[in-house]
């Protein structure tokens, strides 16, 4: 029986940029970044929760689930599939559900710059696992840190409309939020520019090019994203991946 987080899953629909981010990698790699993405929609939906205590239980159960004495014996279809897939890392996924943690107890950030911490933290580990089966120097590693920064500041940002996204930045100026949030748009597309400089190989050429594609129909009416969540075709989404395909070949 199949597992019901092979790919396609869940965490990777068909036209999602998660699914031509895995459809284009080596044949061998598909399945375990598949994991990797419905690992992170799970840590992803308890960053969510509207109760951070049963969050946290939740939490505490999935690093159980990982430790090298539970994990080839675990039951939950996700668990499985990391052991089979992922067991090398499961050590750097149990970091990744620390720092959900920490982001659950962090509640509003401050200012722009705790925002932009907060998302190297998730996003700059979530990078190095999926860049984790290639060969990289550390300034490579970096670079993909750096780009798993600008893809989750910019996912967030997609989001803010949604009051759990909404409480995770700085307070909204009342006059002119849209300002505001064009002013957020342009620090993350200045970031972008720059770490499309140098691009590490794996997947993070195609999410810089996703998130640039993304920054730039959110510059168009910044406004609307406290009304609605603004995406790019699957179309458009399946064009930026292929052309950085060869950056994830082995």
């Amino acid at each position: 029986m199949e597992n019901e987080f092979s790919f396609p899953n869940i965490a990777t629909p068909r036209g999602s940029s998660a699914y031509y981010l895995v459809r284009f990698s080596p044949v061998q790699l598909q399945q375990r970044q598949a994991v990797l993405f419905a690992w992170r929609r799970e840590l992803q939906r308890l960053l969510n929760s509207s109760d951070p205590g049963v969050a946290r239980l939740k939490l505490d159960y999935w690093r159980k689930e990982l430790h090298p004495d539970s994990l080839g014996n675990s039951r939950h279809p996700l668990t499985q599939m990391i052991g089979k897939h992922l067991q090398d890392q499961a050590d750097r996924m149990i970091e990744y559900a620390n720092m959900v943690e920490q982001d659950i107890l962090a509640g509003q950030s401050r200012d722009w710059n705790q925002l932009l911490e907060r998302c190297e933290a998730l996003g700059g580990t979530f990078a190095s696992l999926l860049l984790s089966p290639y060969s990289a120097s550390e300034k490579e590693q970096a670079r993909a840190r750096r780009i798993g920064l600008i893809d989750e500041a910019t996912r967030q940002l997609q989001r803010i409309g949604r009051r759990e996204y909404q409480q995770r930045f700085p307070s909204l100026a009342s006059r002119d939020p849209e300002q505001q949030i064009a002013s957020w748009i342009e620090a993350l597309q200045e970031l972008a520019q720059a770490a499309g400089n140098a691009l590490p190989p794996g997947p993070a050429a195609a999410q810089l090019a996703i998130a640039t594609a993304l920054l730039d129909a959110f510059r168009q009416e910044p406004g609307l994203l406290i009304e609605a969540t603004v995406d790019i075709t699957p179309i458009r989404k399946l064009w930026l991946v292929w052309r950085n395909r060869s950056m994830m070949r082995q």
